[in-house]
């Protein structure tokens, strides 16, 4: 697989639809078209297309709460970077298959404020935004992915003015950027509604973010405990088919 173009600086993750389920968050309605996928405990899941796996499902004990996340597809592989501690770590998960989440390391960042991922620079790399106090420069940063599992940051101040996306020349306006507010973490509540009685799989506590991946079709949410994934089977299996005609 190429590495995907990069689409310049999206401020809200996209949010994808599946037939077969249904997602609710405080005044947040999502329906999620072509069933596929069933959870570790939606094994009782009546046709077994969706699988909604929790934090303690995927890693264990291993702490997969965090601030922000992103989620990088290149190069085959599948990337879910994140922040934690304040943006004083970053957890490296490996994603690529969709039976199983890896843990591929914990890096130290050196910085001294949370920060948000704002969106893909160029290809290979996200902007971040730091978090800064009222009054003081406006900090920003470059995550490039050089190497998947220890990618190198580089950070500048700006307050105003244009940050330009060397790859396709988009542009994003600093102090547009700053005067926008960020979604409140919110639980969500997943709705299978294949059948013609509805039933709840489960209320996801506190979710910051929710990203797509575009060629399996999995939800990742970022909630208080956590990681959670919801896995569609049916696009699973279609791109599975899809990869093997093309090799």
């Amino acid at each position: 697989m190429k590495t995907k173009p990069s689409q310049m600086l999206k401020y809200s993750p996209r949010v994808s639809h599946f037939a077969g389920i249904a997602v609710w968050g405080i005044a947040a309605f999502l329906l999620l078209l072509p069933p596929s996928a069933s959870a570790k405990e939606p094994s009782r899941h009546r046709q077994d297309s969706v699988l909604l796996l929790s934090p303690s499902d995927l890693f264990g004990d291993v702490s997969t709460a965090g601030d922000d996340m992103y989620l990088y597809e290149g190069n085959a592989k599948t990337y879910l970077y994140v922040e934690q501690d304040g943006g004083k770590r970053l957890l490296i998960l490996n994603v690529t298959d969709p039976k199983r989440a890896l843990k591929v390391a914990e890096m130290p960042m050196t910085v001294d404020a949370p920060y948000e991922f704002v969106g893909a620079l160029g290809e290979g790399s996200v902007l971040v935004h730091f978090h800064t106090k009222d009054g003081e420069p406006s900090e920003w940063g470059r995550l490039r992915f050089n190497r998947l599992a220890a990618p190198t940051l580089s950070t500048w101040f700006q307050s105003s003015g244009d940050i330009l996306d060397p790859f396709d020349n988009r542009i994003v306006n600093a102090g547009n950027y700053l005067s926008l507010n960020q979604d409140k973490a919110r639980p969500y509540q997943i709705v299978d509604t294949s059948s013609s009685e509805p039933h709840s799989l489960a209320t996801i506590p506190g979710v910051k973010k929710t990203l797509t991946d575009t060629d399996e079709g999995r939800t990742f949410y970022l909630a208080s405990d956590g990681v959670w994934i919801l896995r569609n089977r049916s696009v699973e299996k279609k791109h599975q088919i899809e990869t093997a005609q093309v090799n």
